[in-house]
């Protein structure tokens, strides 16, 4: 009897294993059968109480104390803008930006059909009607919404209903306006998923800062797609092998009052990387400056109120001067730069996290430091903050994730 039982298991087990289906590659990486699901996408409002989700039913209201509370907006959309993938709000939060139609190019970069829904007066607005868009960004007053087309910089004036083109010179393989090149976007974009930003608005909606790549003299690569087709789909683009020429990179600030570029930046050399375009909650122009070696950071401050007028070349440069200098014997970890704060209460100072002590800290660090002031702590110890989430203007605190009292173990602190 013992034998039979034990042949029974065996039969058992046996017949269990062979009767599970083969995983293929395809289940994994085609059809992504075990991946795991998200839930519904959702953007907190700024009360801090409240976030929105959309669904077919329309804007949906939640109060995150109670979530039976839905109150339900409709939204009033033409057939062409009802099959959105994503959904941004403005930052008076009376405008919706919807992407339809998208087209993926490269690992964040896609082509789309953007459209504008104004929530008041439930009409809506097409970015651009006659090509399709990539990068598109409402100014935070919520009147103009930038775009990139054909490699040049646009705005749509969503009050005048006017598009206003701002470069001129964009061309494949050539010249890349407001985008980031191949190597940016692959090698600089965050960690959070979200593609590296080569176009932003300042707080006022004044200014239009953006980055301009001259890829002209990186070799070009040429990529065979194998579609189902009877021929194969080819590619080309730029792509600097170890050793060959990265695009040359310049920042441009254009002025939304006067419709003109009012400068490029100086301050960077042609090998330089410039990873991160910032603006200070008082409208002041911040780049981010990183040389070849990554081993050193630096941000710039543009000063357009100085800038230079040279007559040979027709053309205005805007000085800038040095606010922060990052070295390290290794590289400087980028990341924490994108974590960069400026704060609304206190412009003239902003916080950042480094490594300077030895350990990972959040430092606050003067725009314009005056006599005897340095960089001071806000966090200190033999551990490192992990994460930082922001600060609480209001009560004056801030929040991190700090690796202590293990290297191995995450607390959630409180500072102030």
């Amino acid at each position: 009897m013992k034998k039979l039982f034990a042949f029974g298991i065996l039969f058992t087990v046996y017949f269990s294993l062979t009767a599970q289906k083969t995983i293929a590659l395809e289940d994994c990486f085609m059809f992504y059968k075990f991946y795991p699901q998200s839930g519904a996408e959702l953007v907190f409002l700024k009360d801090g109480k409240h976030y929105v989700e959309i669904d077919q039913k329309g804007l949906h209201i939640r109060d995150l104390r109670d979530e039976k509370i839905d109150s339900v907006v409709t939204l009033n959309l033409p057939k062409h803008a009802q099959q959105f993938d994503q959904f941004e709000l403005s930052d008076d939060e009376t405008k919706l930006l919807l992407r339809t139609e998208t087209e993926p190019i490269y690992r964040h970069s896609v082509l789309a059909n953007y459209f504008v829904y104004d929530l008041k007066t439930q009409s809506t607005t097409a970015v651009c009607e006659s090509e399709k868009q990539q990068f598109v960004t409402l100014s935070p007053d919520g009147k103009s919404a930038a775009y990139v087309a054909n490699n040049n910089l646009y705005i749509k004036d969503l009050v005048q209903n006017r598009t206003i083109q701002i470069t001129r010179d964009g061309a494949k393989n050539k010249i890349i306006n407001g985008l980031p090149d191949w190597v940016y976007e692959e090698e600089f974009s965050p960690v959070d998923g979200n593609g590296m930003v080569a176009t932003k608005w300042s707080p006022n909606s004044k200014y239009l800062a953006f980055i301009r790549f001259d890829e002209t003299e990186v070799p070009e690569f040429k990529m065979t797609f194998y579609e189902n087709a009877m021929y194969p789909r080819l590619s080309s683009f730029k792509y600097p092998k170890v050793g060959e020429k990265n695009s040359i990179v310049s920042v441009h600030l254009y002025n939304a009052d006067s419709d003109d570029v009012e400068g490029e930046i100086m301050g960077l050399e042609t090998t330089d990387y410039v990873p991160r375009i910032h603006f200070s909650t008082d409208n002041k122009l911040i780049v981010s400056r990183l040389n070849r070696r990554q081993d050193t950071l630096e941000l710039l401050m543009a000063l357009p109120e100085r800038a230079i007028f040279d007559r040979d070349e027709n053309k205005s440069y805007i000085p800038s001067r040095l606010v922060l200098q990052e070295t390290d014997p290794a590289y400087v970890e980028l990341e924490w730069e994108s974590k960069l704060t400026f704060l609304k209460n206190d412009p003239n100072h902003f916080l950042y996290v480094n490594e300077k002590s030895g350990f990972t800290h959040i430092w606050y660090y003067p725009i314009n430091p005056g006599p005897g002031e340095t960089p001071k702590p806000l966090t200190s110890g033999s551990f490192d903050v992990t994460s930082f989430y922001g600060v609480n203007e209001k009560t004056g605190k801030f929040y991190f994730q700090a690796a202590t009292p293990t290297p191995l173990d995450r607390q959630i602190w409180e500072g102030d």
